[in-house]
């Protein structure tokens, strides 16, 4: 029978080096089921239980948890004291809902009942938590808990056919807590490397264990003031463990995943002694929560042996400015692999992401030598985005023993459309121009996609003259656009330049900006304007006229509008007489017109005629032509020489009338005298 003068201690020393190494896991959830055997009024296996939740609480605290993530239930068969009698399946639920991720179970004195343990297994086979740590205790003077709980449940998702041996450390001779060595022969060690050896008190061995899953074994030398009788000890070695020798004389075994009930079920660990849990010889406090926890979720722990795991690391890309994105984004991988069956699935929590960055999921107890594909499945795009995956296409990953093969994603929101940027500059008005404020300024692309005719608008309004980008958005990718703008209205007397774009056409890519100018000037129009129409002849010159060619004339219209005298002038130029006809233009509508000629200087001996315009005034119209008309002549000074007569009848006679008509014309000249 357990000695009670042993004191059961639990240190308060600092956490476990190891422990805090993993403060950056996931908390793990953990539930401790321990028998609360109630004798005589005393609650027998309480300090067990009370030994596993601080030990979990410690361990849980490391890694940046709270005694919250720890659930403590006690269950007595004789119904004493208020707790159940019968382990459910219900117990394995976290109150929030969920899963535990580990299960330690405590049996000293009272045990479980056969539901209770039927139970258990059943959460074992169904994986409700990722590892189950059985420290049935099994002394003289405890129930059968090897028989009842141990042989069954490890038979059972092993078939190897385990059962119990001999007692070590018996505590009712006098023995004191004693020591068990780690089987480093077995990989799956590998969480237990920093509790070798580790402190117990009297327990029962096992028999007939793979040397591959021997984790402790009873050290060579028998414990100090241990008068248990005991056969020889053999360690497994190397080959013991390559050729799945069977071991007896066990003191713990450990069944990872890959194991448990082809695969499918939970890791179990167990030893028949309740004392590592509670004992001061493994101190610090949380040093072997902390070991339980690692081998337990770890994806290169001892439970995940004999199977590999899949880390995969998602990258968001940072997204576009201009992307509507309503977080968060899941993306949701699938997991397939040809081991333990092709086409085996394996669940995969969707990564969710509240912003660009990376995140990793890792998919554990994939049996090794699997190969597996691993694709992504992103969230449905925004409209005008799709999603860029790289790779591409499935990773296929190859799965090796405890190893972690990576699988990377990285995710690209590109859009599938583009934008036009239109420079828009507004002139300088001019001044005094009555502008209404805002001007708005609407531009429209016309493109041939979707379909030939679609159209894209944007607006660009102004408070004040200056320059501006209206950005035209959502073009598809590939889309050539002709470019238009609807003006706001020309205050009066006033019009906009017609409208120019410099391109007045562009073709759009998708992510990219195509860009176009225009420039907007208001103009002053202008009162309503005439025309005068001068025509002009050069009459034939005196035969043998000195002239110098080209003779220039210089016309003036001397006008009452915009402004009394105002001169509108122009000029004719001859090389020959004739006709031409000048243009006095812009004059304004109404205007009064006095027409006036500037002429060339005419040759010695010569003179031109006064000009004389026909009309010499005139009105003009606003949009109209009003004409007149002028002739130049230019004349000799000299009176004409008489040729002298000749010297015959005629002559004499034509000589003498001109004497006679020479006498009557002094005469005259001297009568008027």
């Amino acid at each position: 029978m357990k000695s009670w003068s042993t004191v059961f201690r639990l240190t308060s020393l600092a956490f476990l080096t190891g422990a805090a190494s993993m403060a950056s896991a996931q908390v793990p959830k953990v539930l401790i089921i321990g028998d609360a055997y109630v004798l005589s009024g005393t609650f027998f296996g309480q300090t067990y239980a009370n030994g596993a939740y601080n030990e979990m609480v410690a361990a849980v605290t490391a890694l940046g948890g709270s005694a919250a993530d720890v659930t403590q239930k006690n269950f007595d068969i004789t119904g004493a004291g208020g707790n159940p009698t019968t382990i459910t399946a219900s117990d394995f639920i976290p109150p929030g809902g969920g899963q535990y991720d580990i299960v330690v179970m405590t049996a000293v004195y009272g045990g479980f009942n056969a539901a209770s343990v039927t139970a258990m297994q059943s959460a074992i086979q169904t994986r409700a938590a990722n590892a189950f740590f059985l420290y049935p205790d099994q002394c003289s003077a405890c129930a059968p808990n090897i028989d009842q709980i141990t042989s069954p449940i490890i038979n059972a998702a092993t078939g190897w056919g385990i059962s119990r041996g001999i007692l070590f450390n018996d505590s009712s001779q006098g023995a004191g807590p004693g020591s068990v060595v780690l089987n480093s022969a077995t990989p799956l060690a590998s969480s237990f490397t920093s509790l070798n050896p580790m402190t117990v008190l009297d327990y029962r061995v096992l028999n007939n264990v793979p040397a591959y899953n021997v984790l402790y074994m009873p050290p060579q030398t028998a414990s100090p003031g241990d008068p248990s009788p005991r056969p020889p000890i053999t360690m497994p070695t190397p080959a013991d463990v390559a050729n799945n020798t069977r071991i007896n004389n066990v003191s713990a075994l450990i069944v990872p995943r890959a194991q448990s009930f082809s695969g499918n079920g939970a890791c179990i660990f167990t030893i028949s002694d309740v004392n590592p849990l509670a004992l001061p010889g493994n101190p610090p406090v949380g040093r072997l929560g902390s070991i339980m926890v690692n081998a337990a979720v770890s994806p290169t722990g001892s439970c995940a042996a004999q199977s590999g795991s899949i880390a995969i690391s998602k990258t968001l890309a940072p997204l576009p400015a201009q992307a509507p994105v309503a977080w968060p984004l899941d993306f949701q991988f699938t997991v397939t692999c040809d081991k333990p069956a092709a086409g085996t699935n394996y669940a995969v929590p969707p990564l969710s992401f509240s912003a660009d960055g990376t995140q990793t999921t890792t998919v554990t107890d994939i049996p090794a030598g699997a190969n597996c594909s691993v694709s992504e499945q992103a969230p449905t795009a925004i409209s005008g985005f799709r999603w860029e995956i790289a790779p591409a296409a499935p990773i296929n990953v190859a799965i090796s023993e405890g190893a972690q093969s990576p699988a990377a994603f990285t995710n690209t929101l590109v859009p599938t459309t583009g934008s036009i940027a239109i420079t828009k500059t507004l002139a300088p008005l001019p001044a005094g121009a009555p502008v209404t404020w805002p001007q708005n300024f609407n531009f429209t692309a016309t493109c041939n996609l979707p379909t030939a005719g679609s159209t894209y608008t944007a607006t660009a309004s102004f408070n004040s003259a200056g320059s501006q980008t209206a950005t035209i958005a959502n073009v598809p990718d590939g889309a050539l656009c002709s470019l238009s703008e609807t003006q706001p209205a020309a205050p009066a007397a006033h019009t906009w330049d017609a409208a120019a774009f410099s391109p007045a056409s562009v073709t759009v890519a998708a992510g990219q900006t195509a860009s176009s100018a225009i420039t907007n000037r208001l103009q002053t129009i202008p009162p309503a304007l005439g025309t005068a129409l001068i025509t002009k002849t050069l009459a034939p010159l005196p035969a043998g006229a000195p002239v110098t060619w080209p003779l220039t004339f210089n016309f003036t219209a001397t006008c009452d509008k915009p402004a009394a005298n105002t001169p509108y002038t122009t000029s004719l130029s001859f090389t020959a007489a004739g006709s031409q006809t000048a243009t006095l233009a812009t004059i304004p509508a109404g205007s009064n017109c006095t027409l006036s000629e500037a002429m060339p200087g005419a040759p010695s001996g010569y003179t031109w005629d006064a000009p004389a315009f026909a009309p010499a005034t005139i009105s003009v119209a606003g949009g109209q032509s009003v004409s007149t008309a002028i002739t130049n002549t230019l004349r000799t000074n000299a009176i004409a020489a008489e040729p002298v007569p000749s010297n015959t009848a005629a002559g004499l006679a034509a000589m003498a009338a001109l004497l006679a008509a020479l006498v009557i014309r002094q005469r005259r000249q001297a009568a008027r005298t």
